[in-house]
């Protein structure tokens, strides 16, 4: 599917909750809105960064146990709308365009200090902890080392469901 996009490397989706917060997801499986902005599997809009890289700051309150949480994103963040019938492109920057070119944002893949810290809410969605540590924006690129989004592909389980269901019989 030309909205499915998999990270290949360090870093999470994120997305904006109903309260007004960040949640974050490594499931990529995204869909079109009624009106037109780009959600995520669970029904929330994804976020994205602006390509003129104009300098924010960005501050959260009630994360995870209370504590709030502020840094620079280093990019204007919004939410992404696409034209009704639009079919879009990745760049190897993340960079989303239409097919005659126009850029409609770049997609914004962060990473914390300590992922484990993060609280798992379900659904494949989790939320920043003051535990977790800062919020970094990932470089997305092509480049040895790089984390790296790929169109068309879903990141799948590391876990062989047969071997598990094996695992469960020989109980």
């Amino acid at each position: 599917r030309e909205l499915d996009f998999a990270i290949q490397g360090k870093g999470f989706f994120e997305v904006e909750l109903p309260n007004g917060t960040r949640g974050y997801t490594r499931n990529g499986s995204f869909t079109v809105g009624p009106n037109g902005e780009l959600k995520s599997a669970q029904g929330y809009p994804l976020i994205t960064s602006h390509p003129n890289n104009e300098l924010i700051s960005q501050h959260y309150d009630n994360l995870a146990g209370g504590q709030t949480v502020s840094f620079d994103a280093g990019a204007t963040s919004s939410t992404i709308i696409l034209p009704v019938g639009t079919n879009v492109s990745l760049g190897e920057a993340g960079t989303l365009s239409t097919v005659d070119g126009t850029v409609l944002g770049r997609l914004s893949v962060v990473n914390f200090t300590n992922n484990d810290a993060l609280q798992d809410v379900g659904q494949g969605l989790f939320i920043a902890t003051e535990e977790a540590g800062d919020i970094h924006e990932m470089e997305i690129g092509t480049m040895l080392g790089q984390t790296q989004v790929r169109q068309g592909h879903l990141e799948q389980a590391n876990v062989s469901i047969v071997d598990k269901m094996a695992d469960i019989v020989q109980l």
